[in-house]
This record gives structure tokens, C-alpha cells and sequence, in this order.
């Protein structure tokens, strides 16, 4: 269920750049942990602060996607697909 995955990423351009990308296809039931790290200010490199969205996010289920990327109309759909025809994995 998408109330089950937890997406993260890091701002580090202007949000236009972010609400034109990633997040115009991100489902409401999605939790989307944002953290704004412009020229590094809050952390030294992005995976420190992925590592800190990481800790933060309430699901198992986590994403880590830069704020440029375009998901297209269905991409969630067809991941949570994925994800349900994998007998293990994690």
C-alpha cells in the first residue's frame, strides 16, 4: 500500500525545481520527509542526510530520490507491483 512507503529526498535547488519533478506525481498517501540542505548547511553530504530522513521515516518501505527526478503517472502502481512479486527481498 503507498501508506506504506516513506520517500525521502534532499533540496538543495530552488522548490520549483522539486514541485516540477518529484513531486508531481507523488500520491497523497505517500509520507514524504523533505530535508532542505542548501550548500550544506544542515549536513556535510547528501547521505548524512539521507541516513537522518532514513531514521526519521515511519515506514520500512523507503525511497531515496533526488528532487530533479520525474516519476511518471503510474510509477507507484507499478512499484508496489514489483514489490508484491518478489518472494524476498530487503
Amino acid at each position: 500500500k503507498l501508506s506504506e512507503i516513506s520517500l525521502i529526498t534532499v533540496r538543495y535547488w530552488p522548490s520549483e525545481i522539486l514541485e516540477q519533478n518529484l513531486l508531481s506525481y507523488l500520491p497523497e498517501d505517500v509520507e514524504f520527509i523533505q530535508l532542505d540542505n542548501p550548500d550544506n548547511e544542515r549536513w556535510a553530504s547528501m547521505a548524512k542526510a539521507l541516513n537522518y530522513g532514513i531514521r526519521k521515516a515511519a515506514n520500512d518501505l523507503i525511497i531515496c530520490a533526488h528532487e530533479d527526478i520525474k516519476f511518471g503517472n503510474h510509477w507507484f502502481e507499478d512499484f508496489l507491483r514489483q514489490e508484491a512479486s518478489l518472494k524476498r527481498w530487503g
